[in-house]
């Protein structure tokens, strides 16, 4: 019986509420994010990232947490317009008129 339960705590513990087993340990979310585990330390200190407890105190990361931070974070291609001046126009070296 006690294999049981240790069996029904660790499978739990893998898996998020919704019951889809998206949880990843420390070394698979550093993988996963492509990241050192100091950064990943720094990440939780600052609070960018959350995770979950294990009851012997092992972190788990959700999947879906870790997607959300990739795209609140994520960098899109750059703009023409952050390349030029503030008035559209491009900052490059153009012989002034006048």
């Amino acid at each position: 019986m006690h294999d049981a339960v240790g069996e029904d705590m660790a499978e739990s513990a893998s898996r998020t509420r919704d019951g889809r087993g998206s949880l990843l340990t420390a070394r698979e979310t550093v993988g996963y994010l492509s990241i050192s585990l100091s950064t990943l330390n720094r990440m939780e200190k600052q609070g960018l990232l959350v995770p979950f407890r294990t009851p012997g105190g092992h972190r788990r990361y959700d999947k879906a947490m870790l997607d959300e931070y990739l795209e609140k974070t994520r960098r899109g291609p750059r703009r023409r317009s952050e390349d030029a001046g503030h008035d559209g126009r491009s900052s490059g070296n153009r012989e002034r008129r006048g």
